[in-house]
């Protein structure tokens, strides 16, 4: 017959979780105790059963409320749009460690599930907490300018349905919502935009010329992933002259930001290219949601032949204008 030192004791009741197992151990030896004759020694190990029982009760109730405040909050904030996907993984997961008996583990899910939905009020991009990628390709052929945007879904469920309607200038025509459907799970969908200027008169790249003259293409990668963001900038140069000084502004939508404001190419070569990356991380909004949203550019400004212009390329960068509704399969 084994019985317990009293080190062993001391280790049983530091322990960080309350462990149910502890207890029982505590009761089998009591039992053997009793069997042996020692009454003493019997009622200590019972009593520290019982303290354990006792604490893991109490632990137990708090862990229930602390489960229902959660669950009370997720089912308002479901009801008012809100997308919560990230906070119900962490309250399934909560769940499962409070059956489990792991409190404190199932404390530390709770935790992360009211950060999710402290984000989850003020991310006006629903994406922004799934693993997905946005691309942009730009570029002027035949007196139009070709916007396509690409959406694809590296989750294992679907998207739900995204409306796509791009912030862009008011001088172009046919730039319509257009309703995506259901991003299925690795599937991606995408769109093309041929636009065609209302007047001669616009400034889509330096004058217009940057796209027009100079045969040059913008692409753009929007990379999210559980709350983690990066924005990326291709600009190509088709042409045969030298592209020089290139400074490239990611303007971010509202709760989000970069780590830089500005990055310079500093040249491009005829028929090369180049890329800068901006760092994205979450950050409070500057005005409420539900506002109407400034028009989202990447800024390119070029020093060429000595003449320096500055205007907007247009970019994919109009991540508030995606709506995410369900989660159900095509």
């Amino acid at each position: 017959m084994k019985v317990m030192t009293e080190e062993e004791e001391v280790v049983m009741e530091v322990s960080e979780e309350i462990n149910l197992d502890d207890a029982l151990l505590y009761l089998k030896e009591a039992e053997r105790e009793l069997v042996g004759g020692s009454l003493l020694r019997s009622s200590k190990l019972s009593k520290k059963a019982r303290e354990i029982l006792q604490r893991a009760g109490e632990q137990h109730r708090r862990t229930i409320k602390n489960l229902r405040k959660l669950l009370e909050r997720m089912m308002t904030m479901r009801e008012g749009g809100y997308d919560i996907s990230r906070a119900e993984e962490l309250f399934e997961e909560a769940v499962k460690s409070a059956y489990s008996f792991r409190y404190r583990q199932a404390e530390g899910k709770l935790n992360e599930a009211w950060e999710a939905l402290q984000r989850a009020e003020y991310i006006p991009f629903p994406l922004w907490e799934k693993d997905v990628m946005i691309k942009s390709i730009i570029y002027y052929e035949d007196g139009l300018v070709y916007y396509k945007i690409r959406v694809e879904n590296y989750e294992n469920y679907p998207l739900g349905e995204i409306l796509l309607k791009p912030a862009l200038p008011d001088y172009f025509d046919g730039v319509e919502e257009i309703n995506l459907g259901e991003v299925g799970p690795k599937e991606y969908h995408e769109v093309v935009y041929r636009l065609r200027p209302r007047v001669e008169d616009w400034s889509v790249g330096v004058d217009g010329r940057l796209l027009k003259e100079n045969g040059v293409m913008v692409k753009t990668g929007l990379y999210l992933k559980r709350g983690e963001g990066m924005y990326e900038v291709k600009v190509e140069n088709n042409s045969d002259s030298i592209l020089r000084d290139v400074v490239v502004y990611a303007n971010v939508p509202p709760g989000l930001k970069t780590d830089e404001p500005e990055k310079v190419i500093s040249y491009i070569p005829p028929f090369g290219s180049e890329t800068v990356v901006f760092e994205i991380s979450a950050a409070p909004p500057e005005r409420p949601p539900g506002e109407e949203g400034e028009e989202e550019l990447v800024m390119v400004q070029v020093e060429d032949e000595g003449e320096e212009f500055s205007e907007s390329l247009l970019t994919d960068n109009d991540e508030e204008d995606f709506e995410v509704e369900t989660d159900e399969e095509e």
